[in-house]
């Protein structure tokens, strides 16, 4: 049995889109990337117990929040997926709204670990060279 391999962060993210928002200012980026390390799981229990209280109208904020961290991010599969959950929230919509929830989490089961790995990384110095 052979164990698939777990994604690069990279494949998560539109890193020139990021680079360009951040002006190719990594340790700014990598302060960004440490932000949502922290608040990111924090919005999603906190829209999942939304979710279960059906308490629709606070899901559709912290949904919002979450879009919005995602998408200023480039991380853009996943945001696009949260829009959806945004919506159906929006929209009172309860099944609508743990279907896309569920949706949802299947786009990121192993963004965490990996964005995890990539902070592990050094950051590449300007100017220097690998030869």
């Amino acid at each position: 049995m052979t164990l698939s391999p777990i994604p690069s962060f990279i494949e998560f993210v539109n890193m020139p889109d990021l680079l360009d928002r951040v002006d190719d200012d990594q340790e700014f980026m990598r302060e960004l990337f440490l932000l949502f390390r922290v608040e990111f799981p924090r919005l999603q229990i906190e829209l999942q117990e939304a979710v279960s209280r059906r308490d629709l109208q606070q899901a559709a904020k912290t949904a919002h929040m979450l879009k919005g961290m995602l998408a200023n991010l480039s991380i853009e599969v996943p945001a696009s997926a949260m829009e959806i959950v945004e919506h159906a929230a929006a929209e009172e919509d309860q099944a609508g709204t743990e279907d896309a929830l569920i949706v949802f989490r299947g786009k990121i089961p192993n963004l965490l670990p990996c964005l995890d790995v990539y902070l592990d990384e050094p950051l590449l110095q300007e100017g220097s060279s690998e030869s």
